[in-house]
Formats: C-alpha cells, structure tokens, sequence
C-alpha cells in the first residue's frame, strides 16, 4: 500500500512538471527568446537592388539582420572612397562596371555582385516648329533626348491625325496631309545602337483656323487716268475670300469676289493711302496697306 501511494505521488510530480514546462514555452517570454535566438544563428544575406541596374539609376543594399553595420563598395575589384552607406549613387559607377558590396553585421559577413547594363535612352521633350500652325505649312518635330552612357540618340517618329497613325516615319509631317479643324499628335520613340527607349507622346492638338494672305504686290506709282490692280489673296484652309475697301481715296471700287480694284482719276496728283482686306467665310481677315503716287498727265 505504501509502494502504490509513492508510486502515485511521483507520477504527480512527472505530469505537474511537464505542465509547467509546456506552459513556459507558451508565455510571451520563451516566445520572444526563442526570436532572438533564431535570429542570432540565422545567416545573414546581403542583396542589392534594382535587379538588372543600368547608370540611370542609384543602387541600394538590402540584407536580412539588424544592429550596427558597416558598408564596402568596390568598382571593378577596387575600393569606392566614400562609399560606406547603404546607397552608391549612380555618379559612382558606368555601363560595363563589376558592383560588389561587402556588409558586416554582428559578427557576420556577406556580399553580392552585379554589373551595370546599358541604360536605355529617354526623350525629356518634343517641340513642333513653326509655332503658329497652319494648313500648308509643313510641321517639323524637335526631339531633345538624354542617354545615361553618353550614347548618341536615334528617333523614331510616328504622327497621328485624328488617332489615325500615319505609316511615315519622318521628323516632318508635310502641310497638305491635314486640314483645319483636325487633331494631331507624335509619337517620338528614342534608340541606341542596343536598345529602345520608352516611347514619348505629345499632347494632340487642334489645328486651327489660320487667316488668308496676299500673293500680290501692288503697284505704288502710276500716270494715266485710270488706275488698277489685281489684288489677289489666298486662303490656307480653302475658305472663300471677299475683298473690300478699308480706306481709298473717293471714287476707287474694289470687286468684292475678284480683287479687281479700278480708279478712275480726277484729282490733283499726290500721295493717296489704301487698305485692302481679304477675309475669309470664318470671319478672319489680312491686309494690304499701300500708298498711291499719283501724277496727272
């Protein structure tokens, strides 16, 4: 009886234990120092980012650990003076470069290695030149590009016309290929002798209503009795023309459809000041401002 019962009481003793054991590898503390101790013995690895890097870009090292670390960049085998952070900024380094950093922290050591490839080329900017668009004029494209090598800078150009894309590519987009009223838009891809840019749109703008002009020259000088000139306007956009008569000494008419103006003379000779405009059926109009000499035979 007396062996069951001490038996008994240390089989208790063996269960309680293993409880308390169990519980104490359960609390907060044995979990966190179960942690620091995985952390202590995990092994330290050291990555560096971007993957694929190019010299447009800055370089930056990513590792597993923590507390005090110190930092050795090395270009091509050699050691990079002042290089001792987690970042080696592009200035540092070029196209073809061997990258290597070296990492140390408690105690341990790691390092990775990349080389730098070739950076595509970009365009910062695109201008349209002339300024003032027109219907007839041709349009001329200005690209401005940058190349982080230093590489020289092909364009591809592609222009579009209500969102149609045209199958040219040329820098100039000639002036009978669009009207007045019409979109227009470029695309401007940028190239080295390795690789494409990203492409490069432009904002599509309206081409606008553009006034008529003269093509005639009058005549300034005059002796007879009657005068006359065939003034003659063209219109960019094919509108209709109508001429008239802004200032004329009394007596000159002018054709309003033709341009025809005629004066029969009946004054004393000197200095008459004329204007002529031309405007088209959208309302927009030019001039033509001489002065007459007129002697009297």
């Amino acid at each position: 009886m007396n062996r069951s019962r001490i038996l008994l009481f240390v089989s208790f003793i063996l269960i309680a234990g293993l409880s308390a054991c169990s519980k104490d590898e359960k609390s907060p503390q044995a979990t966190l120092q179960k942690r620091v101790n995985l952390h202590n013995f995990s092994k330290l690895s050291a990555k560096i980012l971007p993957e694929g890097p190019t010299a447009a870009e800055d370089l930056q090292v990513v590792f597993t650990g923590s507390g005090n670390v110190t930092y050795r960049w090395d270009k091509n085998g050699q050691l990079i003076e002042g290089a001792n952070g987690p970042i080696l900024t592009r200035k540092l380094f070029s196209r073809g470069d061997r990258i290597t950093v070296r990492i140390v922290t408690n105690g341990q050591e790691d390092s990775a290695s990349l080389t730098i490839g070739n950076a595509p080329p970009q365009v910062t900017s695109v201008a349209v030149s002339p300024e003032n668009i027109c219907r007839g004029v041709d349009l001329t494209a200005i690209p401005q590009g940058f190349d982080a090598d230093g590489d020289s800078i092909r364009y591809g150009f592609k222009w579009l016309i209500n969102g149609q894309e045209l199958p040219e590519d040329t820098p100039v987009l000639k002036g009978g290929r669009f009207n007045s009223g019409e979109r227009i838009s470029l695309k401007v891809t940028p190239s080295d002798d390795q690789v494409a840019g990203k492409e490069y749109a432009t904002q599509a703008f309206t081409v606008p209503n553009c006034a008529p002009y003269f093509v005639t020259t009058p005549p300034t000088a005059f002796d007879g009795n009657t005068y006359s000139y065939e003034a003659k306007a063209e219109d960019p956009d094919g509108d209709a023309i109508r001429y008239s008569l802004v200032s004329a000494p009394p007596g000159m008419t002018i054709n309003s459809s033709t341009g025809r103006l005629v004066w029969k003379v009946a004054r004393q000779p000197g200095n008459y000041d004329i204007e002529i405009e031309a405007k088209d059926d959208k309302g927009l109009a030019t001039y033509q401002k001489y002065t007459l000499s007129i002697n009297i035979l």
